[in-house]
């Protein structure tokens, strides 16, 4: 199948804060991509009822945690894909390179 589930982990992180324990998030989680890919979907595809049965906890906020901006911008550490961490790695990396180009503009 052609998706590769990225929000995965993020889908459990969700869960766990809304009071799943962390071991029944993840069976949840299991369950919801192997659903994803019995009907050739993504995880943010499946309608909120469907997350539902999974998942009684799941409310209409999932969307939100689960969209790819989000978890892009969740993950703001040394070398994530957070806009910090993308503009904090871009400036590294211009001041590595500015020295051996000669200190021209990287």
């Amino acid at each position: 199948i052609e998706y590769g589930y990225l929000n995965a982990t993020d889908l459990a992180d969700y869960l766990v804060r809304k009071g799943v324990p962390f071991r029944r998030a993840h069976e949840i989680v299991g369950r919801t991509v192997l659903l994803c890919d019995r009907e050739g979907c993504r995880i943010e595809d499946l309608p909120l009822e469907r997350l539902q049965e999974l998942a009684p906890e799941v409310e209409g906020d999932v969307y939100e945690a689960i969209g790819y901006e989000q978890i892009l911008a969740a993950r703001n550490a040394v070398g994530g894909t957070g806009p910090e961490a993308v503009a904090s790695g871009l400036e590294r990396a211009r001041s590595f390179l500015q020295p051996l180009l000669g200190g021209a503009d990287a």
